[in-house]
């Protein structure tokens, strides 16, 4: 009886090395959770700065297309309120005075010099054959404006505008018209003269 209980005391197993090994296993198992868990957290802070940094860009764009848009908009508001001023400066300016726009057209193989203000036109045949003509009815014409403006209650000045193509003229023609209108504007304190290219125009 002796014996056997010796025995199997001595088949007993010893837990002790296998229990070291698995806290060793633990362990290390922890560190690497730990290890993983702080990496995982660096990474997610990484990205939080990345997309703040994204949000502040953003958030700065936008306030310079607010502030864009904030400075185009006084600009439109700006021209608009100069629009409105020369509107209304160009009406009192038609107001007070007479003016005259002069060109030259050409209708069925007819050249003719039209005369425009704001009640209606004047048309005037033209050629090279005809210049005593055209000088004399062109002087005519704006001289019963004259006529009109030495008076005290209409004394208002003329202004004779007088616009061409060079391609759609002939030289004659613009040598005449300047002659006779110069003339004008000397005997004439009320008269004022100004020709006008389409090139001109365009550059202007």
């Amino acid at each position: 009886m002796r014996n056997r209980f010796r025995k199997f005391g001595e088949s007993d197993i010893n837990l002790t090395p296998l229990l070291d090994v698995l806290f060793v296993i633990l362990f290390i198992v922890m560190l690497g959770g730990m290890e993983s868990e702080s990496k995982m957290r660096d990474e997610a802070q990484q990205e939080i700065d990345a997309l703040t940094q994204e949000n502040e860009a953003l958030r700065t764009q936008l306030e310079e297309l607010a502030l864009d848009m904030d400075e185009q908009q006084q600009a439109s508001d700006a021209r608009e309120r100069e629009y409105v001023h020369r509107i209304g400066s160009y009406e009192l300016y038609r107001e007070q005075a007479v003016i005259l726009a002069v060109h030259v057209e050409e209708r069925n193989g007819i050249r003719e010099l039209v005369i425009m203000d704001d009640l209606g036109q004047s048309r005037i045949q033209i050629s090279e054959d005809l210049q005593t003509f055209v000088e004399e009815r062109l002087r005519s014409t704006v001289q019963s404006y004259a006529a009109a403006a030495d008076a005290p209650e209409d004394a208002r000045p003329i202004f004779v505008v007088f616009n061409y193509e060079p391609d759609g003229i002939y030289t004659f023609e613009i040598r005449m018209i300047d002659r006779i209108m110069t003339k004008l504007q000397e005997e004439y304190k009320e008269v004022f003269y100004k020709s006008l290219r389409s090139a001109d125009q365009v550059a202007d």
